[in-house]
């Protein structure tokens, strides 16, 4: 094994732990605003289980592609990672800001406030 077919297969490993942990994040969250567009949504899912797919057997394969190909592979490795650590981070803080807001709530019931309309007196006809 030469040490460019290590760096590809390195890269397409984490290719792969990318995207999927992309797709838990995005699509694991049932109020993603991706869900209100269908066609996206599909599309994203589609795209990230495709290149998982690839990805896993280019590291499994120790596929030997050209130099240019495995930096195109480092770059897509790169970026995933990036993308998938700050989804990660933004998950963090919005589930910090709504513990937070659950705490700021008060434990009792809040009792119903009376209108101050006067009752209506219906007569039998």
């Amino acid at each position: 094994m030469t040490g460019l077919v290590l760096i590809n297969a390195i890269s397409n490993i984490t290719t792969s732990i990318s995207s999927l942990a992309l797709l838990l994040h995005v699509f694991g969250d049932p109020d993603n605003e991706i869900w209100d567009n269908k066609i996206k949504a599909w599309l994203a899912k589609i795209g990230l289980s495709v290149m998982i797919c690839g990805a896993t057997s280019n590291a499994l394969t120790l596929s030997n592609p050209p130099p240019t190909e495995i930096v195109l592979n480092i770059g897509i490795a790169l970026t995933l990672f990036w993308l998938s650590w700050w989804q990660w981070e933004l998950f963090q803080k919005m589930h910090k800001k709504a513990s937070a807001k659950q705490e700021q709530k008060p434990t009792t019931k809040p009792t119903p406030k009376r209108t101050s309309r006067p009752k209506t007196v219906r007569k039998n006809a």
